[in-house]
C-alpha cells in the first residue's frame, strides 16, 4: 500500500506570465489511472535570489497534477474537488485522520490531503 500526499505548490505559467498555486503529489503513484494525469517537470526558481538547493536537499522535479477532464491544465488550489472525485472514483482512500495529524502538528503547512491505494 502506497501512502501519498497532496500539496499546494507556486508554479510559473511562462504562457500566462503569472504564478499559480497547482497541486503536486509528492511520489508518482504506481497505479496507471492516477499516473495518467500526472506531470513531472524540474523545480524552478521563482527569483533570481530563489536557492533551490540551500541546506535541505529537495527531489529536483515536482509531479502535478493534471486535470482529469483537460489534460492540457493543471489541477489548481480551488479544484480539489475534481481531484477528490477522481481519487474516489478509482479506489483510492482519503486519509483523513493522518492528514489531521500532520496539520496540526504543522509538518507541512502545504498539505492539502493524504491517500492512500487501497
Amino acid at each position: 500500500m502506497g501512502i501519498y500526499q497532496v500539496l499546494s505548490y507556486i508554479w510559473l505559467d511562462n504562457m500566462n506570465k503569472c504564478y499559480k498555486k497547482i497541486l503536486v503529489v509528492n511520489n508518482k503513484p504506481e497505479n496507471s489511472a492516477f499516473s495518467s494525469i500526472i506531470k513531472t517537470f524540474p523545480i524552478q526558481k521563482k527569483s533570481p535570489y530563489d536557492d533551490i538547493y540551500c541546506c535541505d536537499q529537495p527531489p529536483h522535479c515536482v509531479h502535478g497534477i493534471l486535470n482529469p477532464n483537460n489534460k492540457l491544465e493543471f489541477l489548481g488550489v480551488n479544484d480539489v474537488d475534481i481531484l477528490f472525485t477522481f481519487l474516489v472514483e478509482n479506489n483510492f482512500k482519503l486519509e483523513e485522520t493522518l492528514t489531521n495529524v500532520l496539520m496540526k502538528n504543522k509538518i507541512y503547512n502545504q498539505l492539502i490531503i493524504v491517500f492512500s491505494d487501497k
